[in-house]
Parts: structure tokens; C-alpha cells; sequence
């Protein structure tokens, strides 16, 4: 099959099994579990294990108990869709990277498709995330982000800022860790044993940023993006809660068992 044709009608984007646990974005501001308007961004980095993924793949599909109400694939995601048994609602990019095999899975399966000129300033994901935005999801989750070529990781956590400056809450889940970032508001991570706990400043200061349920306890304090001080923390309980009054943040929990195995 040949790359889907370009459209016409599209407009292009601007000129230029262990390890972390609790998949659900707690939204401490109004004490419930976001189940509604959330997405799913499945990119084209490394292939996250299905064991790391499990509540979210399970509660992915046109379900009345479904976590995630919408799915995009951004180019080679399409194929990571056809291998987590995922059907996309839309399959989006400059389709540079997809397989065969994966514009295969498009046409046999019918999924839309929109089809961008590869010479543009937006990656394919940043290109998903204006859409969730633009669509109203304030919950963004993306997966196959994180892996491969470190400068897309890099801008795959800045489309997620990006994100986060807009009001929404965006969990990159990766093999063994989990990255929340989120802006002026508050989150509740949950990790199995052998997780740590680290919280970096994304703007050049977040301030009001308190950490309770670990055991470095912030209150009331400043971090700053060039002072990586929140690094490695310790959960007391497996649960804690981070909140900043004015900037953006980036939870990561990570299994400390990464130290030791690759798992790639």
C-alpha cells in the first residue's frame, strides 16, 4: 500500500509489569479521578511493554467504564497500535516511519487519517496534542514517547509543558516510569516498591510547590529549572502528593530496578 495521499482539505500545522502503578491523572483540585475527556497519544518512539500499560489499555475503547474516550497514532504509532490491539480513531503525521504493515492496518480497519507534508515545525505528536487541545481533552496520555533518539524525548516533554500551559494533565508512561506534568495545580502519584520519587521545575520557577507522603516533605517552597534539587525522593506509603500554586511541574516515578536491568 502506498503512503495515504495528502488531503486537500487538511490544513497544515504552523509554517515552521511492575515498576510505576497508577495510570488515572488524580486532579486534587476537585478530588476526582479524571475518567472523562481523556486521550490517548500513541507515538512513534520505543515500544512500551503492555505490563507497564495494562489499566490503560484496558480501559482504552468505546466502552461506558473506558478511561480513554479518543486515540491518536502518530506515524510509526500506528504500527505500536496494531501491536497493542488498539484501533486509533485517527491515524495522524507525515507517515515518514509507519510500516507497510501499519498502512495496511489502516485501510484494512477503515481508521481516518490525516496526512501532513513531512517539511513542518510541528513534530507528529506536538501535531496530536494541539489537536487533544483543540478538542477539549484536559487528560493527555502518551505512550511510545520516551525511547530512541533522545532529542524527540526531550521535545515530547516540552509538547507536554505545552500542554500543561493550556490546563491540561499529561502522563508519559514509558517501560518502568511515569512522567506527570501538569501547571498551578496538584497531583497524587502511586508507585509499587522500589520506586523513586522525583519533581523538577519545567519553568524557570515554580513556587507554592509542596510534597507530602515522602520523605523530603516540601512546603510552601521554590524549585528552579536549573537546580535539579527534587531528584530521587522516597515514597513513605507508595502514595504522595505534589502541588505548586504558580508554574509547571514534572513528576517522574521510576522503578529503581531500572538501575540494574535493561528493559528495552
Amino acid at each position: 500500500m502506498k503512503k495515504p495521499p495528502l488531503k486537500t482539505t487538511e490544513k497544515t500545522e504552523n509554517s515552521r509489569n511492575s515498576g510505576t502503578k497508577g495510570t488515572e491523572i488524580q486532579d486534587k483540585d476537585v478530588g476526582n479521578t479524571i475518567k472523562k475527556k481523556s486521550c490517548l497519544i500513541i507515538s512513534g518512539g520505543r515500544f512500551v511493554d503492555p505490563g507497564y500499560l495494562k489499566p490503560l489499555l484496558d480501559g482504552t475503547g468505546h466502552k461506558d467504564d473506558s478511561i480513554i474516550d479518543y486515540v491518536f497514532a502518530c506515524d510509526k504509532g500506528i504500527d505500536h497500535s496494531e501491536k497493542y490491539g488498539i484501533v486509533p480513531d485517527v491515524a495522524l503525521g507525515d507517515f515518514d516511519s509507519v510500516s507497510e504493515t501499519g498502512l495496511a492496518f489502516i485501510e484494512d480497519k477503515g481508521i481516518a487519517y490525516d496526512r501532513y507534508p513531512s517539511h513542518k515545525d510541528d513534530t507528529d505528536t506536538v501535531i496530536a496534542v494541539k489537536r487533544a487541545l483543540e478538542m477539549g481533552y484536559v487528560s493527555i496520555y502518551i505512550i511510545c514517547a520516551m525511547g530512541g533518539r533522545p532529542d524527540h524525548a526531550f521535545a515530547n516533554i516540552q509538547a507536554a509543558q505545552y500542554a500543561a500551559g493550556a490546563g491540561a494533565k499529561v502522563c508519559i508512561i514509558d517501560n518502568g516510569s511515569q512522567f506527570i506534568i501538569f501547571s498551578d495545580s496538584a497531583i497524587e502519584a502511586e508507585a509499587e516498591d522500589d520506586c523513586a520519587l522525583s519533581v523538577f521545575s519545567l519553568t524557570d520557577r515554580s513556587t507554592g510547590v509542596f510534597i507530602k507522603g515522602a520523605e523530603y516533605e516540601l512546603e510552601d517552597a521554590v524549585l528552579t529549572s536549573d537546580h535539579p534539587i527534587g531528584v530521587s525522593n522516597e515514597f513513605i506509603k507508595n502514595k504522595a502528593t505534589v502541588s505548586v500554586e504558580n508554574g509547571c511541574l514534572m513528576v517522574v516515578v521510576t522503578s529503581k530496578l531500572l538501575n540494574d536491568h535493561d528493559v528495552d
